[in-house]
């Protein structure tokens, strides 16, 4: 299983070709290595003249919002202090080059089945 935040690493990676580079304050902080998978890129054209529509299913939708904010601050807004994608020779890359996000059955809020859980576990731990 990996996080949000690797999958959208390795999705831009996915279009864009090369190493992913999850970042070395990520990397880090939980545990793996920095560099993963290397791909040769689905649209290696792309940039903020060549624009994608994302389109994700359930954690497929919060990979594709979490990339497109990774987009614009290059992972400052989560603390990562070496600049993401920054070894991608086509700059610039922000957020002129997402066109638009569609989100299929994406858990924007989580699962409601959690807090039936929360509701339900305590009591099953009183008897």
């Amino acid at each position: 299983f990996s996080s949000v935040w690797d999958r959208a690493c390795e999705l831009f990676y996915q279009i864009k070709g090369g190493t992913v580079d999850y970042g070395q304050t990520h990397s880090e902080r939980h545990g793996h290595a920095r560099y993963g998978r290397t791909f040769p890129g689905l649209y290696p054209e792309w940039d903020d003249n060549h624009p994608v529509h994302l389109v994700g299913h359930s954690m497929g939708g919060l990979t594709s919002r979490a990339l497109v904010q990774m987009l614009v601050d290059r992972g400052a807004a989560r603390g990562e202090t070496t600049p993401l994608f920054s070894n991608i020779e086509s700059e610039p890359m922000g957020s002129k080059c997402v066109k638009s996000v569609v989100t299929i059955s994406t858990p924007h809020d989580g699962s409601p089945l959690v807090d039936e859980i929360d509701n339900v576990v305590p009591h099953i731990m009183e008897l």
